[in-house]
């Protein structure tokens, strides 16, 4: 059975993996010197600029310098998500409007659970996060000494044709400083992106001094691509894309029951049939070595139950029409409450949104999700 490799996937890192060769090979060797240290991991990242400059030609010229240096982040991004087990939670979309719709404000960092130490998490086009033409399609999510960084994609990332877009496909990356586990995961991601702009001041100032010297040698406004991205200005769109990962992570905590592994949504017709239709291993092993090699992969599904559900189809219908006068929201949230001896103990639940006088006036019952 023929099975075309993957370079359209539906899910980013599979199209990333399909259309850049060096991908594996590179984010392997940036692994393994990543664990001997930061001083083995600087020297390799270092040392990839001449690696993938020589990569990249074999597809064609780049486009000035933007592919390149947007190539160095994608290495080390893919590289923690590879090393992981290359997971991809695939998430309803009737439950990313749900989702969307509960407040994740009050979370502290010390009670956020993590399903492994890096996956990738894909919404498609319905998680609603859009920002100055940029929209997210998913997100790399790792975690790794205190730190959870968080790399939002955009629509379309993985091209084939990347060496030929001017800023290359980069992605909009932040590192939140999870160490005080008292502290609000929103008010760790501010005060991260402070630390942050406060370390790439200098940086800055000399790039908006070379853009001014050329834009008068020129008579036209120059712009400088730079290997960083101004996290200031994606603070709004960082927040709104964090408090949607977070309660992510505590549905996958709280519903272990409503995620199923199969193969993704791409996958041919042709060899899911075969599979099913076939209970000899011998040919089953043959069908999916042939998937695997041509780059699909099995994901995670998340939140088919619940999307499939009263309280989830009332919210997509108002979201759909815009009823908004008549028919109202009351935000999912997360709360502390006791239990156990003399309700001395304390366990986080989440109460998922509702819609009110959905149509017939009637409410909409959530569900209560217990997370240990």
């Amino acid at each position: 059975m023929q099975v075309k490799i993957n370079k359209r996937s539906a899910y980013a890192p599979i199209r990333y993996e399909a259309t850049r060769p060096y991908a594996v090979a590179f984010s392997k060797t940036y692994m393994n010197q990543a664990r001997q240290g930061e001083q083995a991991r600087r020297a390799f990242v270092q040392s990839l600029p001449p690696r993938l400059e020589a990569a990249i030609s074999k597809f064609g010229v780049a486009n000035g310098p933007g592919p390149l240096q947007s190539e160095i982040v994608n290495i080390q991004v893919f590289g923690a998500y590879h090393e992981a087990g290359r997971v991809i939670f695939d998430i309803a979309p009737g439950l990313t409007s749900s989702l969307a719709l509960t407040d994740a404000d009050a979370i502290p960092c010390g009670e956020l659970p993590l399903p492994g130490a890096a996956f990738y998490i894909h919404f498609g086009t319905s998680s609603g996060l859009f920002a100055d033409g940029y929209e997210v399609e998913g997100a790399f999510v790792h975690h790794a000494e205190e730190k959870l960084m968080v790399d939002l994609v955009p629509r379309a990332w993985g091209s084939q044709h990347f060496f030929a877009l001017p800023m290359g496909e980069p992605v909009v990356g932040v590192s939140v400083d999870m160490s005080d586990p008292a502290k609000t995961i929103t008010d760790a991601l501010t005060d991260s992106i402070r630390s942050i702009m406060e370390a790439n001041a200098s940086m800055f100032a000399q790039i908006a001094e070379v853009e001014a010297k050329l834009t008068a040698q020129y008579g036209e406004v120059i712009k400088v691509p730079t290997p960083v991205e101004r996290l200031d200005d994606k603070e709004p769109l960082l927040k709104k894309a964090l408090g949607l990962i977070v309660n992510v992570l505590f549905f996958l905590a709280a519903e272990p029951g409503d995620i199923v592994d199969a193969w993704g949504r791409d996958t041919p017709r042709e060899p899911l049939d075969a599979l099913s239709s076939t209970v000899m291993p011998g040919r089953v092993k043959s069908i999916e070595n042939s998937l695997l090699k041509a780059g699909y992969r099995k994901v995670r599904f998340v939140g088919r139950t619940f999307a499939d559900s009263v309280a989830s189809r009332a919210i997509h219908e108002a979201i759909d029409t815009g009823r908004t006068l008549a028919t109202h929201f009351r935000r999912g949230h997360f709360k502390r409450q006791p239990y156990g001896p003399e309700r001395s103990l304390r366990k986080t639940i989440f109460v998922a949104p509702v819609v009110v006088n959905a149509g017939k006036g009637d409410d909409q019952s959530g569900r209560i999700y217990d997370v240990r």
